[in-house]
């Protein structure tokens, strides 16, 4: 009874990623790669990502398969084939997260292929490959390293600048040669045309003002000095201005409030965002520091008197010595210097890789 459900979860499961699988494959068929045009980028994102999710279908099949399943080998090869387009589109459109994501995938899985290899060579071949993918790993290092100066210059200089008018706000002496230039201004404006005229117009205006100061007001005539008009209406100009000053700042207040919370949540996207990207960057290191040491450990135990087991010798003294460099005085380093680091690192590797092979050959 136990054996017959067992089978039917197996036959169940079967069914069910072979139906996702179908899926995915007509959604892929909808992504026009050749077409140019706006939309173009948007169709490699989604094939990537399409490429990206039937590769981890694969990876995940070929690992709970049995040894011995007739199946596993073609698990292996889809799943290597859909990784490959997935981090050709990804490097293409220069998406670094998804194309360390993808890679540490494609790292895992050769990983997992040579711990379960008998062989001196089924384990040494898998772990080579590993280091190709994380090796791959440099240009999209360089763009986050890219990335992150241009974000600290653009702080930079919006911290100058934030500076400059907090300053200028601050000093009182520029404040208050605006405030003049306002109030001088508006008196000019009012106080044109004949002085007749501007007392005619402002004579009910600042009446209670000019009684208030002790002046003589005539019922009769309805006249008063020009003069006197005219520092009153700097006076009522000046109190308006600051009125208005006053209301403008607030209003202002009340409109920045309104963006609070979207501004909050754009940073807690931005701080989410710098978290992965740390911890994928770190994980490319450990994966990296682990394949070397891996490296070093398989040839040191194939080393002997044959010419082979010397050959192993001295590739296992190379991954020694590579490894030994990717080791860091200190986990303390910002985001930019273990970036900096790891180029410096994979560019190294790469080079004295290609130098063996030359060497070999």
């Amino acid at each position: 009874m136990l054996s017959v459900s067992v089978s039917m979860f197996v036959q169940s499961q079967e069914e069910a990623e072979k139906e996702v699988a179908e899926f995915l494959m007509k959604a892929l068929k909808y992504c026009d790669l050749d077409t140019p045009g706006p939309r173009q980028p948007i169709y490699q994102f989604r094939a990537a990502t399409i490429h990206h999710r039937l590769a981890s279908l694969y990876h995940k099949t070929y690992r709970t398969l049995p040894a011995d399943d007739a199946r596993r080998k073609n698990m292996l090869l889809l799943s290597r084939l859909h990784y490959e387009k997935s981090s050709c589109l990804m490097l293409q459109l220069e998406h670094p997260l998804e194309f360390l994501r993808v890679q540490l995938e494609r790292v895992a899985l050769s990983e997992f292929q040579a711990q379960n290899a008998s062989t001196y060579g089924g384990k040494l071949k898998p772990l080579q490959m590993a280091l190709d993918l994380l090796l791959q790993c440099q240009p999209m290092l360089k763009v986050i390293l890219e990335q992150a100066q241009a974000a600290r210059v653009s702080l930079f200089s919006g911290e100058s600048e934030q500076a400059h008018d907090e300053c200028t706000e601050i000093n009182p002496e520029i404040q208050i040669a605006r405030e003049q230039n306002v109030d001088e201004t508006c008196v000019s404006n009012v106080c044109e045309g004949s002085a007749d005229e501007t007392v005619k117009a402002t004579e009910y205006s600042v009446h209670d003002t000019v009684t208030d100061k002790g002046m003589v007001h005539n019922s009769k005539s309805h006249t008063v000095d020009p003069t006197e008009v005219e520092s009153i209406l700097k006076e009522h100009v000046g109190n308006s201005g600051c009125d208005n000053r006053e209301g403008c700042s607030k209003e202002t207040q009340r409109n920045s409030g309104s963006d609070v919370p979207q501004n909050e949540l754009e940073n807690k996207e931005e701080l989410a965002e710098e978290e992965e990207e740390s911890s994928l960057v770190r994980l490319v290191e450990q994966r990296l520091q682990f394949v070397l040491r891996s490296l070093t450990k398989l040839c040191l135990s194939k080393t002997g008197s044959a010419k082979k087991d010397k050959e192993s010798g001295n590739l296992a003294q190379m991954y020694k010595n590579l490894y030994s460099m990717t080791l860091r005085d200190s986990d303390k380093d910002t985001m930019s210097a273990l970036v900096s680091h790891l180029v410096e690192v994979l560019a190294t590797v790469n080079s004295v890789l290609s130098l063996q092979q030359q060497v070999t050959r």
